[in-house]
């Protein structure tokens, strides 16, 4: 039932505060406040509670999160590793501009969801905009020359994951 809550509440003092609350098959994990590296056990455990709850996927909503940094990404990274490995999902919800970047900087846009009524097609194509030839190849230019520094590879091995041989 959406809205149903598990009790479990998860909190850093002064800092960030993590809910867990059923959401029809998927559990959701809301976020508050900042979370940086001070706050990665908190999240960890929120999502460790998340994703023992229940065998549905695990939603994050960010609207209430105020800041966070990398080491909140590769906790969800960590999250969404679990989750694959038991064929379910990590869904973000409601991210901000700046968590919207920072997610697409990791290659981890793909986790947000569309909003609601709207396929990622629709809203994609909400935002088109005409580009001058010439204006495209300058920014292919820039885009070549500026190559994202992290990756889910560079992320995950910072994490301590193994990279898989081959």
């Amino acid at each position: 039932m959406t809205g149903q809550s598990c009790d479990d509440e998860v909190v850093a003092p002064g800092r960030g505060t993590v809910d867990i609350e059923f959401d029809g098959d998927a559990i959701l994990l809301r976020m508050w406040g900042e979370h940086d590296l001070a706050t990665v056990g908190l999240v960890s455990k929120g999502l460790t509670l998340a994703i023992d709850a229940t065998e549905g996927d695990v939603i994050v909503d960010l609207s209430g999160v105020s800041f966070m940094d990398a080491s909140t990404i590769r906790c969800l990274a960590r999250g969404l590793d679990l989750l694959q490995r038991c064929d379910r999902s990590l869904i973000v919800r409601r991210p901000s501009l700046i968590q919207r970047k920072l997610l697409r900087v990791c290659q981890l846009a793909y986790l947000i969801e569309a909003p609601l009524g709207q396929s990622w097609s629709a809203t994609a194509l909400e935002s088109w905009v005409e580009i001058p030839v010439a204006a495209r190849s300058a920014m292919d230019r820039v885009e070549e020359e500026h190559e994202p520094v992290y990756n889910v590879t560079n992320l995950r091995s910072s994490c301590g994951h193994p990279e898989s041989s081959h």
